[in-house]
């Protein structure tokens, strides 16, 4: 069920336009299993999915910190937050837009000539939702420089990170002078 996340505010409307592509095979299976498929974090080709931004990692000292686990193991927050939170989160990507977009096009179908884009909205995502027990949170990707961003949110000047936001960062496509 689409639950409201305070630390993920959606500045669209649910009337906004958002975009799915996919190839036909994806779309044969949505269409016979009656389900959008979420894909595991730790699955995505996206090395940084997931993970927390560097300056997070120094902050909260994600890669020296240890934490024992049920499993008998011992993490730093750094590898708890790869091997475990990554492989507990589910997702399914959509594109806010009033149009079609070329690139997401190419982005997610390529070349393949059978391919589809669906069209909806966020409030019919969301309603589509209601339909199954889980907790389904919808918020806005935000894209940064993994190696310079730090938090100006005073959510994440506490003492633990938001764990959550981070399956909500993207690497930015930016030109960076070293």
């Amino acid at each position: 069920m689409y639950t409201n996340h305070s630390q993920l505010p959606l500045k669209y409307a649910d009337n906004q336009k958002i975009w799915r592509y996919m190839d036909f095979e994806k779309f044969e299976s949505l269409i016979s299993n009656a389900s959008l498929f979420f894909c595991r974090a730790d699955k995505f080709d996206d090395k940084w999915e997931g993970i927390f931004p560097i300056k997070m990692i120094e902050k909260f000292q994600l890669d020296a910190q240890s934490f024992p686990s049920d499993d008998g193991t011992t993490y730093t927050g750094l590898q708890w937050h790869v091997q475990k939170e990554a492989r507990s989160h589910l997702v399914n990507c959509w594109h806010a837009n009033d149009t079609e977009s070329v690139a997401m096009w190419k982005i997610y179908c390529g070349d393949r000539p059978r391919s589809i884009a669906i069209q909806s909205t966020i409030g019919r995502l969301k309603q589509s939702f209601n339909a199954n027990g889980e907790r389904i949170w919808i918020g806005e990707v935000e894209y940064i420089d993994f190696r310079r961003w730090e938090p100006d949110n005073r959510f994440f000047n506490f003492n633990t990170p938001n764990t959550l936001k981070t399956f909500f960062f993207k690497m930015g496509l930016l030109y960076i002078r070293e």
